[in-house]
């Protein structure tokens, strides 16, 4: 199957994917079969349930006086 045969919801799941891959995984060295190999070696130690959490944050900020710029920030 073509990428262009898949459902639209499969299109975007695969969008979201190389979204999470590109800017969560790959700056990080981490790859789904990482990912997938630390939650198997969690799940032997018999847990009921596990998860990775990911969290990516930007943040920018403009302090202004009288209409010019007085200070500002950016954080990743």
């Amino acid at each position: 199957m073509k990428p262009n045969d898949l459902p639209l919801d499969a299109l975007k799941a695969l969008d979201a994917l190389t979204t999470a891959e590109q800017q969560l995984l790959i700056p990080f060295g981490l790859d789904t079969t990482k990912l997938t190999r630390t939650l198997a070696g969690m799940f032997t130690r018999k847990l009921d349930y596990a998860d990775l959490y990911f969290q990516s944050t930007c943040s920018e900020g403009w302090s202004l006086e009288e209409g010019i710029v007085n200070s500002g920030s950016f954080n990743i």
